[in-house]
């Protein structure tokens, strides 16, 4: 219809205009702060990384044809605690100029993935200590236990989950396997009940961060939804229930009612 088509232009000619003097608005903010110098605005737009390398710290800038030695790493000292005073220096000489334009960004392992390796080193501690303990006692040790951790054992052990481990993953259960053997014979049972304690923790703790993620995953849908169809659907329903025209205040023609009114006087 003709005023439904004129009542969609509108809002798309609001719309636009509104965007426009958003835009004027900007460019007389933008004319207004004094210029920056050329160095000043390549130092402000690019990303820098800092990597530590054979103990030290490197600054990688995209500007620059190699690495920066940043700082040293001292014995006992991580490598975020020996760049901190680059960084401090970076961000005062920014705040001076009255500039905040700076973000830092950590670039490591998800939470998921960190709490899901230590589910499946658990899970390899229960069967080094299992091997130990029918080595010593054979399969006697099991009527020993009780009902309710076999069963929270075999529970955690059926649960599983698409799995990356890291390739430092292979040398933490070469060491736990090193420690299990290293064991006094006498502590294998209690080391073997508090592991599965731990495991039954383990996997509470990868079922939450997988419940994070779907709901992360929902707000993110939420955030990126194409709400076009919604909007279009909803100006047809007031068409098509008569309130359009009044809240647009156009007549049957499409055309406004004050622009009308204005042109008879």
């Amino acid at each position: 219809p003709a005023d439904l088509r004129a009542s969609l232009s509108r809002i798309t000619n609001e719309t636009i205009e509104a965007g426009k003097s958003s835009k004027k608005s900007s460019k007389k903010a933008q004319r207004g702060k004094s210029k920056k110098s050329k160095d000043e605005a390549l130092d402000s737009y690019h990303f820098l990384s800092y990597v530590p390398y054979q103990d030290r710290v490197w600054e990688m800038d995209g500007l620059k044809r190699a690495p920066l030695e940043c700082s040293e790493i001292e014995d006992g000292q991580s490598w975020v605690e020996a760049v901190l005073p680059a960084l401090r220096s970076r961000i005062e000489a920014f705040s001076r100029n009255g500039s905040i334009s700076f973000t830092l960004l950590a670039v490591n392992a998800s939470s998921y993935h960190q709490k899901l390796e230590d589910f499946e080193l658990a899970k390899r501690e229960i069967i080094f200590l299992e091997r130990r303990l029918n080595d010593e006692f054979g399969e006697d040790w099991k009527k020993t236990v009780p009902n309710e951790l076999w069963s929270s054992r075999d529970s955690s052990f059926s649960q599983s989950w698409p799995t990356h481990l890291r390739p430092g993953f292979g040398s933490r259960s070469n060491d736990t396997s090193m420690r299990v053997l290293h064991l006094s014979i006498d502590k294998l049972r209690g080391e073997w009940e508090g592991c599965v304690n731990r495991l039954v923790a383990k996997q509470l703790a990868v079922e939450d961060e997988l419940r994070k993620d779907a709901l992360s995953h929902v707000q993110n849908i939420n955030r990126t939804h194409d709400y076009e169809p919604f909007i279009r659907e909803y100006i047809t329903r007031l068409y098509h229930n008569g309130f359009l025209r009044d809240i647009l205040e156009v007549d049957a023609q499409g055309r406004f009612l004050r622009q009308s009114k204005g042109k008879r006087k």
